[in-house]
């Protein structure tokens, strides 16, 4: 995985849902929901999208002005609703570095 920095603008954040190793197709998912749990204990729920068409199980965040503001460990994790399902992804964890002007 690519560093992260605090304060990044567009920073995109990739997940492939799997089972047992193996993509899962998507597709049919109607709700992409990114929840990301920062250092401090504020969640922060996001609307992601499918890469391509979900049939890779694909699913990306891209993050928007002020929403990387803290450095340290991130925990995200992905929630997926279909008609008449619901699904969460495992948890993946994420350091989000900080810069040299947030170092005093």
């Amino acid at each position: 995985m690519a560093t992260i920095h605090q304060d990044n603008i567009g920073t995109t954040v990739t997940v492939t849902i799997t089972e047992d190793d193996t993509a899962l197709d998507i597709s049919a998912a109607t709700v992409i929901t990114f929840i990301f749990f920062k250092p401090d204990g504020e969640l922060l729920e996001t609307t992601g999208s499918f890469v391509d068409d979900g049939t890779d199980g694909q699913v990306k965040y891209v993050f928007t002005d002020g929403q990387l503001d803290q450095s340290g460990w991130w925990d995200v994790q992905v929630y997926l609703f279909f008609v008449s399902t619901q699904y969460y992804s495992e948890l993946y964890r994420c350091k989000i570095s900080r810069n040299l002007t947030e170092i005093t």
